[in-house]
């Protein structure tokens, strides 16, 4: 299969420009420009059968980034603000850290791997993946509300606010802490499964909650049956 490049050509971590249409075979490994001083992605291959890495630069669209990567994909550290042009799945994990994103919508709707949104300006998490297949990792966030967060986490739940909000627990917490009970709730509550969960300086394991997260889960059927 052939695919047209225009703009950009890389081969493994070396890169140069182009302003010709070039026809090459397609990418069996990865397309890496990072830490390239990039502000678009125009000329992107549109398959990537490895890895694509677009991090450390200085992009403000995914429009003009690979329509489907086979492997990890990398656009941290840049300046973006929407997640629009992502590929609806990823095979592997999807790192979208250090950015300027208030929500992630128009993300993939499934990531198979890790997903990591850590360090953004979020006020929700509207358009989260419907799943993830390892673990979520927000850390750095804020203190936004677990409503609209993926359900189905495959591994752990890392959700560390910023530490300079006074609200959060700053201290080592036990199964008295009101921050923890209050955590437990919220992931009740919003019925997000993952196999643990990590927040600042505190955790616990679903089969510490199973029960009642088995529970709120039969009311709310009950209450969507009614």
């Amino acid at each position: 299969m052939k695919i047209e490049i225009t703009g950009i050509r890389c081969n493994n971590l070396n890169c140069d420009f182009v302003d010709e249409k070039v026809s090459y075979e397609e990418y069996h490994l990865w397309f890496d420009v990072s830490n390239a001083w990039l502000e678009t992605l125009e000329g992107s291959p549109e398959i990537v059968n490895g890895n694509f890495n677009c991090s450390h630069n200085y992009i403000t669209s995914l429009i003009y980034a690979p329509k489907v990567v086979l492997g990890n994909y990398n656009c941290g550290d840049n300046k973006l603000s929407s997640l629009k042009g992502s590929p609806e799945i990823v095979n592997g994990n999807y790192d979208c850290w250090l950015n300027e994103l208030e929500t992630l919508e128009n993300g993939p709707r499934i990531v198979k791997g890790n997903y990591d949104c850590s360090t953004n300006d979020l006020i929700s998490f509207k358009g989260s993946p419907e799943e993830i297949g390892g673990d979520f990792i927000c850390n750095n966030c804020g203190n936004i509300s677990l409503k609209y967060c993926t359900k189905n986490i495959g591994g752990k739940f890392y959700y560390n606010k910023k530490k300079s909000n006074p609200d959060y627990c700053s201290y080592e917490c036990n199964d008295y802490d009101y921050e923890l009970k209050k955590y437990k709730e919220e992931i009740i509550k919003h019925q997000i499964k993952a196999k643990k969960y990590i927040g600042d300086n505190c955790s616990f394991s679903f089969e510490d909650i199973e029960k009642e997260f088995e529970e709120y889960g039969k009311k709310l059927k009950k209450l969507e049956n009614s």
